[in-house]
């Protein structure tokens, strides 16, 4: 077979996802011809596919060095890069791609990609527009929508507002383009869209995640006109089609209570003493509890970068769930004395592959307070900062807000809402009393109520001395990624303050079982 037809095959299998296939004929034409940059170019691709980087990583290499000047190549090795964290690799890896080939579409789809994941949107607008200009991205729905979600996060929501509607010029059925919307527009003042969410509503062909985005949207609409009733019922109707899909055990975190509160009731894990001595500023509680709001106010000193919600050490953890699953206090304590200094420069690395370099980080990952404990002994140097807010309305808003469910499974059916904020709850009643000057409680209708008190305590707390722009957080320019990012860009307002009473009726079955 000649090598043209064979990487035509080679191909064939890799779309196929047959990657072991695929393999074998990469290898049998290298033993044949080891000088063909393609073939190597398509060995990394497949071991990419298996997220075998570290090995494509070769292959790409080799590639480049049979052809200098294959852009594939150079953009397939940044993709490498990338997904192993080590951004500054994959960023000069994108560049020569696109010195090579400007127009190449894949590079400037990715390239803007890990500058939005970096926080650097404005390079990323630039990226998906030259990606926008290409004959073969002209139109493209998605880079306009992820455009959106670049101003979106950077607070410039007329311009997310009118590229949204860029979208919906080229798809008027576009859900997500309605979510989104949704986000920034008061439907009580004006009707706008709404017409055309209704009649979409009436196609029985649309897919689930079409339903899911347009219900959400739909429950926002009535909220704004006041009909809670609707309102309540399109909410319930999305979150439930939502958690058809989800393999969620409602055990497993009770479980790990159990089994945590266990441990640390026998045993005390040792503090790091030689350590990265870089202040991380630890914001957890519950989803939608005024975790967006402390970091955006702390972030806006001028010691401080934020880093969001960087979800490092819940993967690290989760990636050992099955140590808390059980009576394994000894292999607890040996894992925690063997990784407890490789954990902290791991997650040193990780910030500053994020290109976060100040002596100062908040980390706002919410679930984060799942770990306090090991949180204390791992990064001695830190603050725990503990956001609280009335439990009605934390897990009403939850209700509210379409969350990815790779940790929040538990948020599309109102009692596994309330299970998982009493299991946060009971953990946390529990780190309080374990170490009860140790972690700051910033309780959410104080903060609102007396703004400027509250957050020169919470600065005090930071050991960090007085900026007044800390006052202006909405003027704050660091993008906000979580779905608070329309909140915190406005001046503190209290009309969430106890929201929840205009849906308590359709709730209140579950808000009985609440625990205070």
């Amino acid at each position: 077979m000649h090598v043209g037809e064979q990487i035509q095959n080679i191909l064939k299998h890799y779309k196929n996802k047959d990657y072991n296939k695929a393999l074998s004929i990469c290898e049998n034409i290298i033993k044949i011809n080891d000088k063909i940059p393609e073939v190597f170019n398509l060995y990394g691709l497949v071991l990419q596919a298996q997220n075998n980087h570290k090995q494509a990583i070769n292959y790409f290499n080799k590639s480049i060095f049979l052809n200098s000047r294959d852009h594939s190549s150079y953009n397939n090795l940044a993709n490498s890069y990338k997904s192993l964290h080590l951004n500054d690799l994959a960023i000069e890896n994108f560049e020569k791609c696109l010195k090579i080939y400007p127009d190449y579409l894949p590079a400037l789809i990715n390239f803007a990609s890990l500058k939005k994941e970096l926080n650097e949107h404005e390079s990323a607008i630039h990226l998906f527009n030259d990606a926008l200009k290409n004959k073969d991205g002209s139109n493209n729905i998605k880079l306009l929508f992820s455009i959106a979600e670049c101003y979106k996060e950077l607070g410039e929501f007329q311009k997310s507002i009118q590229t949204l509607e860029k979208v919906l010029k080229l798809d008027k059925n576009s859900t997500a383009a309605y979510y989104l919307l949704s986000k920034f527009i008061n439907f009580k003042d004006k009707d706008t869209y709404l017409r055309e969410m209704e009649i979409l509503n009436t196609d029985n062909d649309l897919s689930d995640s079409d339903k899911i985005n347009l219900w959400f949207a739909l429950g926002k609409v009535f909220e704004d006109k006041n009909e809670y009733e609707k309102s309540f019922n399109f909410y319930k109707d999305a979150n439930h089609k939502k958690r058809e899909s989800i393999n969620y055990d409602a055990s497993y975190f009770n479980n790990l209570k159990v089994n945590i509160i266990n441990f640390f009731e026998k045993n005390n894990i040792v503090k790091l003493n030689n350590y990265n001595d870089n202040k991380i500023i630890f914001v957890c509680g519950m989803p939608r509890s005024g975790t967006t709001l402390v970091e955006q106010i702390i972030s806006s000193h001028n010691k401080v970068t934020a880093s969001g919600e960087t979800s490092i050490l819940s993967n690290i953890f989760g990636n050992h769930a099955s140590l808390f699953m059980g009576n394994k206090q000894d292999k607890i304590l040996n894992f925690f004395s063997e990784n407890s200094l490789p954990i902290n420069n791991y997650y040193f690395k990780r910030l500053k592959n994020l290109g976060l370099d100040k002596s100062v980080i908040t980390d706002k990952t919410v679930q984060n307070f799942i770990w306090i404990g090991f949180i204390r002994s791992i990064f001695p140097n830190s603050k725990i900062i503990h956001c609280s807010r009335n439990p009605k309305d934390t897990c009403l808003s939850i209700f509210k807000n379409n969350f990815d469910h790779s940790f929040m499974g538990w948020s599309y059916k109102e009692q596994e809402i309330v299970d998982f904020y009493n299991f946060y709850n009971d953990l946390m009643k529990f780190w309080n009393n374990k170490f009860p000057d140790e972690i700051y409680k910033v309780q959410y209708e104080t903060l609102i109520n007396d703004p400027e008190n509250e957050i020169k305590k919470l600065v005090s707390f930071c050991d960090l001395d007085w900026d007044p722009s800390c006052l202006n957080f909405h003027n704050n320019k660091y993008p906000v990624k979580t779905a608070s990012s329309t909140q915190v860009r406005q001046p503190i307002y209290k009309t969430s303050q106890n929201y929840s009473k205009n849906y308590e009726k359709y709730m209140s079955p579950v808000f009985d079982n609440i625990k205070t």
